[in-house]
């Protein structure tokens, strides 16, 4: 990919987490980004071409930019310490995500698909999400690591 890594003490996380506070206050961007049903229709927004110039990134990464702009959109609050996998395996009696919903979210190889169950999961989540969890496993994904990770938190949070 780049040389972007979105770990918490990066410089791109850091453009990631201001560009998110400052969307909390722009009403019709965040709006137009939440009604985006692709990736790539996401990457004609210019709140998200914006994002890409900041990240220093060309136009190859703007769907992937794109994806994860339109994802963050939906959340509200990003200061949550589980990652998203573990995130959907909490609940009250039974896991936020289902097993069969997450299994099929880890066997997902196109950043479309992956983009729409995203979506649909952070709904489940109540639009909480560890930010910077979500921007380093989309940036990765389909990386054999980034979704064996996510099965190891699934299940090891599943099984407490």
């Amino acid at each position: 990919m780049t040389p972007l890594t979105f770990k918490a003490d990066s410089d791109e996380f850091r453009i990631l987490r201001d560009w998110w506070s400052d969307l909390q206050n722009d009403r019709g961007a965040r709006a137009e980004l939440r009604r985006c049903a692709t990736p790539n229709e996401a990457a004609l927004v210019p709140t998200v071409n914006r994002l890409c110039l900041k990240f220093g990134v060309g136009a190859k990464y703007l769907p992937r930019i794109g994806a994860l702009a339109a994802l963050a959109a939906h959340i509200e609050r990003i200061e949550v310490e589980d990652s998203l996998a573990e995130a959907m395996a909490c609940g009250s009696d039974r896991p936020r995500l289902s097993e069969f919903r997450f299994r099929r979210l880890i066997q997902c190889q196109d950043l479309e698909e992956l983009f729409t169950l995203l979506r649909r999961a952070l709904v489940m989540l109540d639009r909480q999400a560890n930010l910077q969890n979500l921007a380093y496993s989309l940036w990765f994904w389909p990386s054999d690591q980034t979704r064996q990770r996510w099965a190891l938190d699934y299940y090891r949070k599943l099984s407490v």
